[in-house]
């Protein structure tokens, strides 16, 4: 977070308010639902600069900006599985913003996965908002306003299918695949997510798929450990700029700044532990699987789930193509020697 129009609205939540009301803007389709938490900034003439000069954007004050997804969502960079998920804004070549959907408890950082949506239209509105808004309408559209700048981002919501559920070992796990459009071919397709829960805290693989030459292929990834690392060093960094504002500060000021403080450096502890329990998973698993026709062609993925002993089968259809994939949950453990 090292741009100016960043640190501005990124660390006004200590210079104003910690606690302050957040605006939420919310859409219901067929697919699903859009939700957005979001703090409001008041607008000020110098952001403009800012906003010019600057590439990175935390699109809110106070927390970070966050949307829940209840249906799965098309990006430029590919589906986006239905979940929760934190939003910043990238200034792209053309000088306007891109939404930035990424994975994380903190802000935006390079090293998040993350998904970007090209703004539809950006201009300059006739009419100035005082404070940041944010809409989204039923109409599939997301609005950003803030001062004389205004983005309009076009929403491709993705019905989520049936979820298979199971219990291994007493671990609850659960696979979520979006209906992903299929226009020719799969080759390691982001289709959705397998998830499990041990000792109060879930452990989640995204799922790759590939459907080519008669074989298939589901490959589980998880990259929660590389994640952690970077939103503790997000979270770090911010630690340092914020505790550099203690010394100037008065003391109801250094109140709100210590409380910020403390509450950020609590969750670097809970991300410790999160990583100490992913210790015991492994990070990928490739399972190979078993190619047939598919009786009912399509141009969205199918997807349904057989619990067998020991196990599961989870199968997909594209297209002309039917895979079946064998899942064994144990094999996802790390062993220990």
């Amino acid at each position: 977070m090292k741009s100016t129009l960043t640190t501005v609205l990124a660390l006004s939540v200590v210079a104003t308010a910690v606690a302050q009301d957040r605006k939420t803007a919310k859409a219901s389709f067929d697919e699903g639902a859009v939700t957005i938490s979001y703090g409001s900034p008041t607008w000020r003439d110098a952001f403009s600069k800012a906003m010019a000069e600057q590439k990175t954007w935390r699109l809110g004050a106070n927390a970070p900006t966050s949307v829940n997804l209840t249906c799965g969502l098309m990006t430029d960079s590919g589906c986006i599985p239905a979940g929760d998920y934190k939003m910043a804004a990238q200034r792209n070549d053309k000088g306007d913003w891109n939404l930035v959907v990424y994975k994380g408890d903190g802000f935006f950082d390079e090293g998040l996965p993350a998904w970007t949506i090209a703004p539809a239209n950006a201009s300059k509105s006739d009419k100035t908002s005082d404070s940041l808004e944010i809409m989204v309408s039923d109409k599939k559209e997301l609005a950003v306003h803030f001062g004389p700048h205004k983005s309009v981002y076009s929403l491709q919501p993705v019905k989520m299918l049936e979820p298979v559920k199971a219990e291994f070992a007493r671990i609850p796990t659960t696979v979520n695949v979006m209906a992903v459009p299929i226009n020719q071919g799969v080759k390691n397709l982001f289709v959705g997510t397998a998830s499990c829960e041990r000792s109060g805290q879930s452990v989640t693989w995204d799922l790759y798929l590939t459907i080519e030459s008669g074989s298939g292929i589901l490959d589980f990834k998880n990259t929660r450990a590389k994640e952690i690392g970077a939103e503790r060093k997000s979270i770090e960094a911010t630690i340092k700029r914020v505790s550099g504002m203690l010394e100037s500060a008065d003391a109801d000021r250094k109140e709100r700044i210590e409380t910020y403080l403390a509450d950020q450096k609590k969750l670097m502890k809970e991300l410790g532990r999160e990583a100490a329990m992913l210790e015991s998973f492994k990070t990928s698993q490739m399972v190979k699987g078993m190619i047939k026709k598919n009786n009912i062609p399509g141009k969205k993925l199918t997807f349904e789930g057989e619990r067998i002993d020991g196990g599961m089968i989870l199968k997909f259809g594209a297209g002309e193509q039917h895979a079946e994939f064998r899942v064994t949950p144990r094999d996802f453990l790390n062993r220990r020697r």
